[in-house]
């Protein structure tokens, strides 16, 4: 299906390749296993096409979230970061 004359030893020498495993929403994840193990699969794919085993990684921290509650962890991690990082500020911004 892939035109092999694409990918170039540049491509798997210098670059890791991403498996991004996507569903929505939990009862996807639950009710669409074949899709979600094929989406794994494609590990094995970037491993024929020629990236070694290591240097292929999967991306599937968001499975079965959507993106509105992608957006909102986002938002909280953002609100986080905005923390100052001095320990002692730090700790009057956290309390209760």
């Amino acid at each position: 299906m892939t035109d092999l004359s694409k990918i170039k030893p540049a491509h798997t020498q210098r670059r890791c390749a991403l498996v991004y495993v996507r569903q929505s929403r939990p009862s996807q994840v639950e009710h669409n296993r074949e899709s979600t193990q094929r989406q794994y699969a494609l590990v094995d794919r970037a491993v024929a096409l020629g990236w070694p085993r290591d240097q292929v990684s999967v991306v599937d921290e968001d499975l079965g979230l959507s993106a509105e509650m992608i957006v909102m962890a986002m938002a909280q991690n953002q609100r986080v970061d905005a923390l100052p990082r001095d320990p002692e500020l730090h700790r009057n911004y956290t309390r209760g």
